[in-house]
């Protein structure tokens, strides 16, 4: 039986209570607060995704394209999507399409990252693509960041 997204959640924070216990530091302080903001989306009925992007990536090139595909359909359709731990050098052009994707529609998106903006084309090796993933991130936010 598939886990439903709160159970998803409490297992990710569950996971990194152990992570920083065992002395890795995770940037829990941004998870807890993904996580508050999506288990309340979840309460209010709304569909949430929540992955963590280094491994939802690793899984993803394993897959066969039809079901990347179709993954990527229900990550874009959901109403909240929350990408955890952010900016690994292999997901500019997936996460070009997914925020694109989902800015069109639109639909929100949390990201949590221990980077900060102003490098995220160093880490994507693409200043242009991180400034038109910033752009339509920040969009609609009020007065920016």
């Amino acid at each position: 039986m598939p886990a439903t997204s709160a159970t998803r959640c409490r297992r990710a924070c569950c996971r990194r209570r152990r992570e920083r216990d065992a002395g890795r530091q995770t940037g829990h302080r941004e998870f807890h607060i993904a996580k508050a903001i999506a288990y309340q989306a979840i309460l209010h009925s709304h569909k949430v995704q929540y992955l963590e992007t280094d491994d939802f990536l690793h899984r993803h090139a394993l897959n066969a394209p039809a079901q990347r595909e179709a993954r990527m359909r229900t990550i874009i359709d959901c109403d909240l999507h929350v990408l955890d731990d952010l900016l690994l050098a292999d997901a500019g052009a997936w996460l070009q399409i997914l925020i694109h994707q989902r800015y069109k529609l639109p639909r929100s998106v949390v990201v949590t990252s221990n980077r900060v903006v102003q490098d995220w084309g160093t880490y994507l090796r693409d200043n242009v693509m991180s400034t038109t993933i910033l752009d339509r991130l920040m969009h609609h936010l009020p007065g920016g960041i």
